[in-house]
């Protein structure tokens, strides 16, 4: 019921689903469901709160946060390193680079 309630709604409001607030849109229904369904009320009563109880849930939308941070390092893409190819045996090589230093 309540993904019934944020597709509608989201559709109405001309916005994504994953846009809206999920935890809002439950407490809306859990505190307004026993009200609309159990207590007395005539057709029409019950049609009008029920729009304005999804004009509510529509309403319910994720507040925009600022990303304080960047994105992790393990996120990034970095192009691979392009070494020169061994000219020899890997013994030649690694005895060079030990005179190098």
């Amino acid at each position: 019921m309540l993904w019934g309630a944020e597709t509608r709604n989201a559709d109405h409001n001309a916005c994504r689903p994953i846009e809206l607030s999920f935890a809002k849109v439950h407490m809306l229904l859990a505190s307004r469901l026993t009200e609309l369904f159990v207590a007395w009320m005539t057709r029409p009563t019950r049609k009008r709160r029920l729009v304005e109880l999804l004009a509510e849930a529509a309403d319910a939308k994720l507040p925009r946060r600022r990303k304080i941070r960047q994105n992790e390092p393990r996120a990034q893409h970095h192009e691979p390193q392009i070494f020169p190819r061994i000219r020899g045996s890997r013994e030649e090589a690694r005895d060079a680079l030990k005179n190098l230093s």
